[in-house]
C-alpha cells in the first residue's frame, strides 16, 4: 500500500484530517459549539457526521454589549426552554435521518449480492428503484447497474418510461410524458401540460382567431385601397408608413440630402396602396418633391 505525504494511507484517510483539524481550530477560537461528532471510517460511505451550532462573535474590538450581538444573551432564557428543545430534537432528527440515508445507500449498494445471476429481476430492480423509489440515491442505483450489467452503460440498462401528468387545462383528462433521467420526474410533476382533447379545442380555437383576423385585415385593406387618396393620407396605417420611411431616409431628402426641412413621403407606384412595401416609398425635401409634380420625374431622372 502506498503512504501518502505526512504518513496518510488514502486520499479520504488525508481528508477526514483535515477536516478535524479544521474543526478544532474553529472549536479552540469559539466559532463552532460542537454537540456531537461521528467520523465514519466505512469504506462505502466515508461521511462526516457533525451536529454544530455556529456562534456570532464581534468584530474585534466591538463591545458585546453592543445592540447588534445583546439578542445573543437571551438564547438561553426560560421562556426559551420549548424552543430550545425542539431545535435539539430537530437536530437529533436530522442527524438520524443521516445516519438511515447511509444505511439505505449501503442496503442499495448490496443488491447485486442477493442477485446473483438473475439479470432479469435484477433489471427489475433497478428500473423500480431509478424511476419509482425516490429515496433510494441515484448514483446507488446507477453503480449496481454496471455490477449487475458490466458489458453495458447504465443509461442502456435503465430503460426509459413514461409518466401520467393530469391536464392543466380540464383536470380530467392526462397526457403522457417520455422520462430519460429521474430529474424529469420532477420537472414534470408540476407542469402545465395540456391532454390531446384539450389541445385540439386550443388549435380549433387559435385557427378560427386567425381566420378571423385575416378577414379583417383583408377587409380593412380593401377600404384602404378604394378610399379617396385624400382620406387615405389621413389613416394611422399611412401614419405608421410614412415614420418608418423617413425614419429608414434618416430623415434625409433621398435625392438631395437635405436635413433638417419639412419633408414628404412620396409613392414610387400606387399598386399596394395600404401594403406599401419600403421600395414602394422614397422620402423628398418640399423642393424635391415640388420638381416631381411638375416634370413628372425627380431630379437625375428618378422615378
Amino acid at each position: 500500500m502506498s503512504v501518502l505525504r505526512n504518513g496518510y494511507k488514502s486520499a479520504s484517510e488525508a481528508t477526514r484530517a483535515g477536516l478535524c483539524g479544521i474543526m478544532e481550530v474553529l472549536i479552540e477560537y469559539g466559532f463552532v459549539s460542537l454537540d456531537a461528532t461521528n467520523i465514519s471510517g466505512d469504506p462505502t460511505t466515508r461521511k462526516l457526521e457533525a451536529s454544530y451550532r455556529m456562534t456570532t462573535l464581534p468584530p474585534h474590538g466591538e463591545n458585546c454589549n453592543s445592540p447588534d450581538f445583546a439578542s445573543l444573551h437571551i438564547a438561553n432564557h426560560p421562556v426559551l426552554s420549548e424552543v430550545n428543545a425542539t431545535c435539539a430534537k430537530i437536530r437529533q432528527l436530522e442527524r438520524e435521518l443521516m445516519r438511515t440515508r447511509a444505511q439505505l445507500e449501503k442496503d442499495v449498494l448490496a443488491l447485486p449480492a442477493k442477485v446473483g445471476p438473475n439479470t432479469e429481476l435484477g433489471q427489475e430492480l433497478v428500473n423500480y428503484l431509478y424511476w419509482f423509489n425516490e429515496d433510494a440515491p441515484a448514483s446507488a442505483v446507477r453503480q449496481i447497474a454496471r455490477a449487475l450489467f458490466p458489458s453495458k452503460t447504465s443509461s442502456a440498462v435503465l430503460k426509459k418510461t413514461c409518466m401520467t401528468v393530469p391536464c392543466d387545462t380540464c383536470q380530467n383528462g392526462t397526457t403522457q410524458v417520455e422520462l430519460t433521467i429521474r430529474s424529469d420526474i420532477a420537472n414534470h410533476r408540476w407542469s402545465k401540460l395540456t391532454c390531446d382533447e384539450c389541445r385540439a379545442k386550443r388549435d380549433d380555437a387559435f385557427r378560427k382567431r386567425y381566420q378571423l383576423e385575416q378577414e379583417r385585415r383583408a377587409q380593412r385593406l380593401n377600404e384602404l385601397r378604394t378610399m379617396p387618396y385624400c382620406e387615405y393620407l389621413q389613416t394611422p396605417e399611412w401614419a405608421e408608413r410614412r415614420k418608418r420611411a423617413m425614419k429608414r431616409a434618416g430623415y434625409r431628402c433621398q435625392v438631395c440630402n437635405a436635413y433638417g426641412v419639412q419633408l414628404n413621403t412620396h409613392h414610387r407606384t400606387y399598386e399596394r396602396r395600404g401594403n406599401e412595401r419600403d421600395g414602394d416609398l422614397i422620402t423628398l425635401c418640399r423642393a424635391c418633391h415640388e420638381i416631381f409634380h411638375a416634370n413628372g420625374q425627380l431630379a437625375g431622372g428618378q422615378g
